[in-house]
């Protein structure tokens, strides 16, 4: 039995494209860039490999981001998107050097811990006041009526 590991979040029902205005990404909360820009990763990485075995390996990383992005996730995600953060840490450190290998490479390899004991990641990572900026919105402060 797949156990869900699930954060009950309210999405704005909006689509991305109606909140872009001219004045720019201004009415776009940081969890819809994330999403888009996630979305965008194949695309705008492709180029940077030098390879083909480079961009597999990069698909690797944007495949786990895939899985552990969202608001309710199942173990047997949590533990894929492991094994691919393994793999493309593996193979990042062949094509690119030990050099090149960064902190957050680590820290990405303890990630399956951190859902387990904490939930998805957007329960604990950052922006995730966002969620409560309309329930403060509604708070009287100056002992007014509403409209």
């Amino acid at each position: 039995m797949q156990k869900n590991l699930v954060h009950n979040h309210q999405a704005s029902g909006k689509p991305l494209a109606g909140k872009v205005t001219n004045e720019g990404f201004a009415n776009v909360k940081a969890v819809e860039m994330k999403k888009f820009m996630s979305t965008m990763l194949m695309n705008v990485l492709r180029p940077l490999a030098r390879t083909e075995e480079e961009y597999k390996t990069l698909k690797h990383l944007i495949t786990a981001l895939h899985l552990l992005d969202g608001h309710g996730i199942k173990t047997i995600d949590v533990e894929v998107a492991h094994q691919h953060s393994l793999t493309f840490a593996k193979e990042f450190q062949v094509h690119y050097k030990k050099q090149a290998v960064v902190p957050k490479f680590h820290f990405m390899l303890h990630l399956r811990d951190s859902i387990y004991k904490f939930g998805p990641i957007s329960c604990f990572w950052g922006f995730n006041f966002e969620r409560n900026n309309l329930n403060v919105k509604q708070i009287n402060t100056n002992h007014k009526q509403g409209i």
